[in-house]
């Protein structure tokens, strides 16, 4: 095989070329559902859809003129009129030269033919029969997903199939072409896939065809809605929002056409997916926001529907997406209706004591210092100001209770037995809630408020730093009415010159 490439003998399913001398009015050319050519009457409805489609194909200026074929001939494919007959071995060898032909064999005219006229010599691109064929026959092997209930290989049309260009593995639950054809790589293929409207899962391109596509897949396979495939389904939708909505993109497809949102969403309702129509659901979407890392960990208790977004900033752009291009409730979940009831009193009147008394000075320190010294404050997209850090904690009060009840979005969770704070804001005297089952000792219930204080300050990064300086403070034995400035230095790996910073900041 290698001596005959090298002598460049070819190989492969070899495009044939009719002769194709039909004169085309450029009106016909400007409107393909008039297009006519001779031929089997089977190959012009698709030829003329297919036409209609072509990325490439332009309006001609000569509409009431004939143009021709430059080459004066059209490429089809051997077999492609009896493809109907075809075994599934026979389709899928076909499928394989397919392939082979698009990556390597063939010349761009087996694709796109050019209708020109001497008085307008660009015309226009046009596709062949054999594009059309592409374009419309089910043609494209697609493998069986983990755990679907089909069984054996299928064939897709080029708009319903998914391609995977990457050198990863597929996603586990998507169909996709099987190795054999997805070892093929190269740009002429990709580009080639392109014009036959070939989506591929890995392109950010097709982000809103994946939007579309996953909550039908979970309608249509119940076994997807939870598990290990239904958290890889989560991590695909939120990667599709990403490469949708990216940062500093605008909202318009590549045809310049406006984003339209999908029909359908992917959501959680209490930690199960499922897909859900919101303009025939009479209820409120939340979408998790960064000022709603508590409120959507309560949501996701509960049956409300919760888009599955890990990514608190995008989550804010997809509920902006949506707020604006939709007619349904989405809120925030950080606008989620929530209230708190310590130990059978209303949170308001449950017994409580401001945070800097409860500490003493030491935790706002520690505190401002956690966020003057993060690693990744520049990149972040609204960074914390100490002195607000210093506010807010100054103005915040501690409620530690055996025992709270929480209503979120109109329902009820109880939280007693494992340690929990609950953040409760209020524009004067916000309140962290700590629920203790057992001893209270001051480095537990500091620790188990790490979160909530976090949130507080807007913070939520910040959490498991501020959780791990606690713990070491305790396991330097202090009393927590008292920590040396020399000790936070040594938690915080900090120079005693940084810390005399964040103090003198915290001064003025």
């Amino acid at each position: 095989m290698r001596f005959l490439e090298k002598h460049r003998v070819a190989h492969g399913l070899r495009t044939r070329y009719e002769t194709f001398g039909t004169k085309v009015r450029g009106d016909d050319l400007n409107r393909p559902a008039r297009f006519w050519a001779p031929g089997p009457r089977s190959r012009l409805p698709q030829w003329r859809i297919t036409a209609e489609r072509w990325p490439s194909r332009r309006q001609v200026g000569y509409i009431s003129v004939d143009y021709h074929e430059r080459n004066l001939s059209a490429a089809v494919l051997p077999g492609q009129d009896d493809y109907a007959a075809f075994s599934e071995e026979d389709r899928r060898l076909y499928a394989e030269l397919i392939v082979h032909g698009l990556a390597v064999a063939w010349p761009d005219a087996a694709l796109e033919m050019q209708f020109v006229r001497h008085s307008d010599p660009a015309g226009t691109p046009w596709p062949t029969p054999l594009a059309a064929f592409l374009a419309h026959a089910p043609w494209i092997p697609q493998t069986v997903a983990l755990g679907a209930t089909s069984e054996g290989v299928t064939f897709a049309t080029a708009d319903t199939a998914w391609w995977w260009h990457g050198v990863q593995p597929p996603p586990q639950f998507l169909g996709v072409v099987p190795a054999t054809l997805r070892s093929r790589r190269s740009a002429k293929l990709a580009a080639r896939l392109g014009l036959l409207r070939v989506r591929s899962w890995d392109d950010s391109e097709t982000a809103l065809d994946r939007l579309c596509y996953l909550p039908d897949l979970v309608q249509a396979d119940a076994h997807l809605r939870d598990g290990r495939l239904a958290h890889e389904i989560g991590q695909e939708y939120e990667k599709a929002w990403a490469h949708l909505l990216s940062a500093g993109a605008g909202t318009r497809t590549a045809d310049d056409g406006r984003l339209v949102p999908p029909r359908q969403l992917l959501i959680t309702r209490a930690g199960v997916l499922e897909p859900l129509n919101p303009t025939e659901a009479d209820e409120t979407v939340f979408v998790p926001d960064p000022d709603g890392v508590q409120n959507g960990a309560l949501l996701g208790r509960v049956p409300v529907p919760v888009i599955p977004i890990r990514d608190k900033a995008l989550g804010g752009r997809v509920h902006t997406f949506l707020d604006r291009r939709t007619t349904f409730d989405v809120q925030r979940c950080s606008d989620a209706e929530h209230d708190i009831q310590a130990d059978r009193l209303p949170v308001s009147d449950a017994p409580r004591l401001p945070l800097t008394e409860y500490a003493g000075p030491w935790l706002c320190t520690l505190v401002a210092a956690l966020v003057e010294f993060d690693e990744e404050r520049a990149s972040r997209p609204a960074p914390v100001a100490v002195v607000d850090v210093d506010n807010l904690l100054r103005r915040c009060d501690v409620t530690v209770a055996d025992a709270a009840v929480v209503w979120i979005a109109g329902h009820r969770l109880t939280e007693n037995g494992a340690d929990r704070a609950l953040l409760h804001p209020h524009p004067d005297r916000p309140r962290v809630v700590v629920v203790h089952s057992g001893p209270r000792s001051g480095w537990r219930v500091f620790r188990t408020a790490a979160h909530a204080v976090a949130a507080l300050i807007g913070a939520p990064y910040l959490a498991g730093g501020l959780w791990t300086a606690l713990t070491k403070l305790e396991e330097r034995g202090l009393k927590t009415d008292r920590v040396p400035d020399e000790d936070l230095s040594v938690v915080l790996d900090l120079r005693p010159n940084q810390l005399r910073a964040v103090l003198a900041e915290r001064a003025s």
